[in-house]
Parts: C-alpha cells; sequence; structure tokens
C-alpha cells in the first residue's frame, strides 16, 4: 500500500533563467521511488486551503443566508466564533480526504515499473534540475545521461502515460503530472508534456486525454496554454474539487466516445 513518504524537498533552485536549459527528462528508475512518493503526497496536501477556498465560494450563496439566520440570533463575535469553528472543521474534512486519498488511491506508485515501464503504451517520467551547489558546474560541463558525477540532482516533475480504457489503441491517458510548487513557471511542466506528446506520437496514438481537479484555475489555464481543451466537467460532493476531462488532438480527428472514470482518481 502506498503511504506517506518522506523525502528530499525540492530546495530553492538555480536561476530561473537557466533552469529550463539544465532541466532533464528522463524514464523513471526504482531509486527515485521515494521522491516521486514524496512530492506527488506533497502536491496532494498542498491543496488542502484551495478546497477549502473552493468548497466555501461554491456554497457562498447558502453560507450568506445562514450568516443573515445567525445574525438575528446572536451576536456578531459569536457569529466570528461559529466560523472560525466551520472553517477549522472544513480544514479537518479536506485533509481527511486527501489523506484517505494517499492510502487508498496510489497503489500503482508502489510497482511503476510493471504498470508504466513494461506495458505497451505506457511510461513514466520525472523531470531534475541540479541543486544549486552543482548548478555552474553542469552549465560548463552538463552530464550525457542528466547526472552530474556525484548525482546532486533532485527530482522536480512527474508524468505518465497509459492507453485509455476506451480506446487503447487510439487514445493516450495522462496520469501522475505534478511539478514541484518551487519549480513553477519554469517550463518544467510543457517541457514533460512535450516528451509525453512525442511518445504517443511515435506510439501511433491521435488523441491525449487526462482528468484534472478544478481547486486551481491556474492549473486549467495552463493546460489550456498547451493545446488542451476542456471536454467536460463532472461534478462531484468532495472537497477534491469537480472532475475536468481536457483532450488534445495530436491526429486531429474527434471522438464522440464518452470517458470513462476508470482512471479519474489519479488527479487527487
Amino acid at each position: 500500500m502506498a503511504g506517506p513518504t518522506k523525502g528530499r524537498r525540492p530546495s530553492p533552485l538555480i536561476d530561473r533563467k537557466d533552469s529550463l536549459a539544465l532541466l532533464t527528462i528522463r524514464t523513471y528508475e526504482a531509486k527515485d521511488e521515494e521522491y516521486v512518493k514524496s512530492l506527488l503526497f506533497a502536491h496532494a496536501r498542498s491543496q488542502i486551503w484551495p478546497a477549502v477556498k473552493f468548497f466555501t465560494f461554491r456554497n457562498m450563496q447558502e453560507w450568506l443566508i445562514l450568516f443573515v439566520l445567525f445574525k438575528l440570533y446572536v451576536s456578531f463575535v459569536e457569529l466570528l466564533i461559529i466560523f472560525g469553528l466551520f472553517v477549522i472543521w472544513l480544514f479537518i474534512r479536506a485533509k481527511w480526504e486527501f489523506e484517505s486519498y494517499i492510502y487508498t488511491s496510489c497503489h500503482d506508485l508502489d510497482d511503476i515499473d510493471n504498470i508504466y515501464l513494461k506495458e505497451t503504451g505506457s511510461h513514466f517520467w520525472v523531470a531534475e534540475v541540479p541543486l544549486p551547489s552543482a548548478a555552474s558546474h553542469l552549465k560548463s560541463k552538463p552530464s550525457q545521461h542528466g547526472h552530474s558525477e556525484d548525482e546532486d540532482r533532485m527530482i522536480v516533475g512527474c508524468i505518465a502515460v497509459t492507453p485509455s480504457v476506451e480506446e487503447p489503441r487510439r487514445v493516450a491517458q495522462v496520469m501522475r503530472l505534478v511539478v514541484a510548487q518551487q519549480s513553477r513557471r519554469m517550463r518544467v511542466g510543457t517541457s514533460m508534456l512535450k516528451e509525453l506528446e512525442a511518445f504517443c506520437l511515435k506510439g501511433g496514438f491521435e488523441e491525449i486525454r487526462f482528468w484534472a481537479n478544478n481547486l486551481r484555475p491556474e492549473a486549467i489555464r495552463f493546460y489550456e496554454s498547451n493545446g488542451y481543451e476542456i471536454l467536460s466537467i463532472h461534478q462531484r460532493n468532495l472537497m477534491r474539487g469537480d472532475l475536468v476531462l481536457l483532450r488534445r488532438l495530436l491526429a486531429g480527428t474527434k471522438s464522440d466516445l464518452s470517458p470513462s472514470l476508470r482512471h479519474a482518481d489519479s488527479t487527487f
């Protein structure tokens, strides 16, 4: 069972203008397991407060009605206390949902080699950059395999792909796309998507799909800026937000097949 894993947290990186040049996208290796799990679990936990805000604003009309009703019977100070207790309850609920997700829906991370690397049409990549202490050395003498002589690099992102349930020969599905918070806006995500898209084209896929949640609007904008369009939104009564299905056509053909939710839970 996949569970919380403590690994090296990404530290402040090299200058942004050098990050793309020194970025390496490579195939997952067994030694990466601890860091990939740490990255994915940290990402899941980072969405707790966005989930609280999402749930609050989605139900704003109901909260305003309750506010007016409570104001008729309690003082303003008591109302603030009630609101504070409610926010705490939302936080606990969101934390429980994400922790439950980590323990129950991440079993693929325990066997990445067999699930993603030994299956036709599937793959798993990690993105890594040099630690600040190694950056100057790598800029002058980059490693052929993306590693310095002392392995002084760190993983800042990951992404996977697998054939879709509905059309395994034509449609690929993105899984486990995560970029470390400290490395965002450095084109790490874009670089990983390009690597995945090249793999899909070589494998004969015509379309790429993936599920995301809508807790962070900037994430949806990122997908759209990389050529993905929203196909549908599936509401769910969870703190983890709604499921958004996105796709990108690689061969210019369209599909009207209704998507399966089988792999949707990989989106947190």
